[in-house]
C-alpha cells in the first residue's frame, strides 16, 4: 500500500473540498454550547427560584414542622444571646430569665444559634427568622460546593444542572432551610467534604490521609455523626474504583480515614454531650413493619419512589465505571443510617434530610444517559424545558408545612400565662411542642409531660414506666408550682392525669378552649 506524503495532491485535493465540509466538525461544538447556555441559564432560575422560596414570608415563624426542635434552637440562641448581651441592657423579664430557667441542652455545635444570636444583637430584639437568612445562604454555599463535585462526575451540563436544582428546590430542603434547624449546615459540610475528598483522589501516604480525614472529620461535626456513613461509603467507593477491593482492604489507609472521620464526633457525643446519647438504634424494632412502613411513606412523601427508582436504575445502567462505587456507596452508606438510627430515622422525618445531596448527586447518571440518546438540539432543548418545569414545581408539596404556623395560643395568652404563674417559675405541661413554647413565649422553666409515644419509647427501650401519680409528685419534688394544660388535641389522650389534678389541686387561672392551670401548691384537701 502505497503512503501519500507530505504536501502531495491528495492532501491538496483535501483542502479543496466545499466549505460545508470544513465546518460540518465544527458543528457539534456549536449545539454543546448552545446547549450549556440553555442548561445553565435555567440552573440559574433554579437557583434564583429555590433562594426565593426559602427566604418568602419566613418572618412568620415558628411553622407546624417539628415545633419543638424550631423552639430548641430559638432557646438556645436566647440563651446566647443573654449571655453576651450586657445586664443593663436587657429587661427585668430578660434578667430573670436569664438568672432562674434552665439553659436549653446543646446537641450539636451552636454554629447557626450564635450566628442568630449576633444578629439579635444587631436588630435590638429577638427575631428567629433572622435564622433563615442564614440558612439560605448556607443552603447557595452548600449547592456551589455540589456543582463542583458535579462538574467532576460529569460533563454533561445538563446533569449539573438536574443536581443543583433538585438540591435547591427539593421540598425537604425547603422545609428544614425554613425552620431554624442545623440540618442545612449538616448537609453543606458533607458536600464540602465530599468534594475534598474528590478533589484529592485516594489517599496512598500518610500526609494525604491525615489532613484528608481530619479535615473531614471536622466538618461533620456540625450535626455529630449524622453523614458519617454516606461519606465513608463514598470513600471506600473512591476506594474500590481508584485500588481496587484487595489493595483498600490490605492498606492502612482506609482504617485510618474512617476512624478519623468518626474521632470528633465521637468526642463531641461521648465527652463534650454525652446528654446527646438518645435513643436511637433499637433491635427490637428493626422487625417493626409498621416502622419501615411509615419511613417508606416518608420518601414517598418528600422524594416519590417513581424518581428514587429511576436514581438507582440511572446508576445501575448509565453510570462510568469510574463513578459508579461512589453513587452507589452513598446510597448504601445512607441505608447504614437508617439501620444504625433506625427508630429516630423511622419516626422523624428530618432525618430524611441526609438523602437530599445523595439524590442530587446520584441523579446525574440518570441525566446523562438519558441525554446521550438525543441528538438534536432541539430535543435536548425541549428536555430541559421540561426538567426546569419539574424542578421548579417539586417544592410546591412543602407548600402545606411551609405556610401553616404553629399558633395554639396569641402572644397575649402566653403572656397572661407567665404573668399568672410569675416569670422564671418552675412548671409541668401538657402541650404540643414538649412545653418549649411556654419556655419561650412566657418564659417560664417549663418541663414536659410525657404522652404515650414517649412511654412506648422508654418501654422499648427496658426503663421501668412510673405510675402517673409517682410522675407528678417527682416533678413537684423538682420544685414544679404549677400544672399548666394547653388545651390541643393532645388531651384526649390524657384522660387520667387530668382528671387526677381536677380531682386534687385548684385552678388558678383559664381561659376557655385555651389553657387551664392547676396550682400544685394548692391542694383541694388543703383548702377543705
Amino acid at each position: 500500500m502505497r503512503t501519500k506524503k507530505k504536501g502531495s495532491k491528495a492532501q491538496e485535493s483535501n483542502s479543496s473540498k466545499p466549505a460545508t465540509d470544513i465546518a460540518s466538525p465544527q458543528n457539534a461544538p456549536q449545539t454543546d454550547d448552545w446547549i450549556r447556555v440553555v442548561a445553565y441559564a435555567v440552573l440559574a432560575w433554579l437557583v434564583v427560584w429555590g433562594a426565593w422560596q426559602r427566604v418568602e414570608s419566613c418572618d412568620r415563624w415558628p411553622s407546624t414542622y417539628h415545633i419543638m426542635r424550631q423552639y430548641m434552637s430559638a432557646l438556645r440562641a436566647r440563651d446566647i444571646y443573654l449571655a453576651i448581651m450586657p445586664s443593663s441592657q436587657q429587661s427585668e423579664k430578660e434578667q430573670i430569665y436569664y438568672q432562674q430557667v434552665s439553659r436549653e441542652e446543646v446537641y450539636e455545635p451552636p454554629i447557626n444559634e450564635s450566628i442568630t444570636a449576633l444578629a439579635y444583637l444587631v436588630i435590638g430584639k429577638e427575631s428567629p427568622s433572622v435564622s433563615t437568612y442564614f440558612s439560605t445562604l448556607v443552603w447557595l454555599a452548600g449547592g456551589a460546593v455540589l456543582f463542583l463535585i458535579v462538574r467532576q462526575l460529569t460533563k454533561n451540563p445538563i446533569a449539573q444542572m438536574a443536581a443543583v436544582g433538585f438540591y435547591m428546590n427539593s421540598p425537604l430542603g425547603l422545609i428544614v432551610s425554613r425552620t431554624f434547624q442545623p440540618e442545612p449546615l449538616m448537609i453543606a459540610t458533607f458536600l464540602l467534604a465530599l468534594w475534598l475528598v474528590l478533589r484529592s483522589g485516594y489517599p496512598t501516604t500518610w500526609r494525604r490521609v491525615l489532613w484528608l480525614g481530619t479535615a473531614c472529620g471536622m466538618l461533620l461535626l456540625a450535626k455529630p455523626g449524622f453523614m458519617l456513613f454516606p461519606l465513608c461509603a463514598a470513600f471506600t467507593g473512591l476506594g474500590l474504583a481508584e485500588v481496587g477491593i484487595k489493595r483498600l482492604l490490605s492498606e492502612p489507609y482506609w482504617y485510618a480515614y474512617g476512624i478519623l472521620c468518626a474521632l470528633p464526633s465521637l468526642f463531641w457525643i461521648q465527652v463534650v454531650c454525652p446528654q446527646q446519647q438518645g435513643v436511637s438504634f433499637l433491635p427490637a424494632l428493626l422487625w417493626d413493619m409498621s416502622l419501615w412502613g411509615q419511613w417508606i411513606q416518608y420518601l414517598e412523601d418528600y422524594y416519590g419512589w417513581t424518581t428514587l427508582l429511576f436514581v438507582i436504575l440511572g446508576i445501575v445502567l448509565a453510570s462510568s465505571d469510574r463513578w459508579r462505587w461512589i453513587y452507589l456507596g452513598l446510597l448504601a452508606g445512607y441505608m447504614v443510617f437508617v439501620i444504625a438510627t433506625n427508630y429516630r430515622s423511622m419516626s422523624h422525618t428530618y432525618y430524611c434530610a441526609v438523602l437530599i445531596p445523595l439524590v442530587s448527586i446520584c441523579l446525574c447518571p440518570l441525566i446523562d444517559g438519558l441525554f446521550q440518546l438525543t441528538k438534536r438540539k432541539a430535543h435536548a432543548t425541549i428536555g430541559i424545558m421540561l426538567l426546569a418545569v419539574w424542578l421548579t414545581q417539586i417544592g410546591f408539596s412543602a407548600g402545606p408545612e411551609i405556610q401553616s404556623y404553629y399558633a395554639p395560643l396569641s402572644e397575649l395568652e402566653y403572656a397572661a400565662i407567665g404573668h399568672a404563674v410569675g416569670v422564671g417559675g418552675n412548671v409541668v405541661a401538657i402541650t404540643e411542642d414538649y412545653a418549649r413554647g411556654l419556655k419561650y413565649h412566657s418564659y417560664l422553666d417549663a418541663k414536659h409531660w410525657p404522652h404515650g409515644g414517649d412511654i412506648k419509647l422508654q418501654r422499648a427501650a427496658g426503663e421501668e414506666i412510673e405510675s402517673y401519680t409517682t410522675r407528678l409528685e417527682n416533678f413537684r419534688t423538682d420544685g414544679a408550682t404549677h400544672f399548666i394544660v394547653i388545651l390541643t388535641e393532645r388531651v384526649h389522650g390524657e384522660q387520667e392525669i387530668l382528671q387526677y389534678l381536677a380531682e386534687k389541686y385548684t385552678i388558678s387561672s383559664t381561659v376557655n378552649g385555651k389553657y387551664v392551670i392547676f396550682d400544685l401548691n394548692k391542694p383541694k384537701a388543703d383548702q377543705e
